[in-house]
């Protein structure tokens, strides 16, 4: 398989430091459209020592993935064809056959206009970033979750409030 530079570069230049920390039992889900980044980012996590990396290209994959495989962390790209990454959240977060208070949800997106981050939060998103990212800030953020969840927090408090974010994020 080709590689293009920058995105052999970026995964060579993975060395991340900071707290020990073992991803060898986790599982992850990485869904975005664009093959070249969905790859990259793959091979950071691996290199990080996750478990398993599942891939989905689109909407309809994720969700096929979530159904037969076990899912730690999901994180997807707000723009997926079929089913959107604001959509999947929202089954997962909704749906009983989908539903794990243990999964964490990252978003992972170039999309981060205010409406796009409220309503992502409010349907239970855990960690939020904006693309590019770098390995640091992937694993970080990665941590963050893990450690302290606030997707089902927020989840609840925005249905409390009934937060009108998500029609005009969409």
């Amino acid at each position: 398989m080709t590689r293009t530079p920058a995105v052999y570069d970026i995964v060579s230049q993975t060395t991340v430091t900071g707290p020990e920390f073992n991803f060898s039992e986790i599982t992850l889900l990485v869904a975005d459209g664009t093959h070249a980044f969905r790859k990259m980012v793959t091979r950071v996590l691996a290199r990080f020592g996750f478990a398993a990396v599942h891939e989905a290209v689109d909407g309809h994959e994720a969700l096929d993935a979530l159904r037969h495989h076990h899912i730690d962390i999901v994180m997807t790209e707000w723009q997926l064809a079929h089913v959107s990454g604001y959509h999947l959240i929202q089954r997962l977060r909704h749906d009983p056959a989908l539903f794990d208070p243990e999964r964490r949800v990252i978003m992972l997106t170039g999309l981060t206009e205010k409406a796009r981050v409220v309503a992502a939060r409010d349907a239970g998103v855990d960690g939020f970033l904006r693309k590019p990212v770098s390995p640091d800030t992937l694993f970080k953020r990665i941590v963050g979750v893990i450690e302290h969840p606030v997707g089902l927090a927020n989840l609840e408090a925005a249905s409390k409030a009934g937060s009108p974010s998500a029609s005009k994020a969409n």
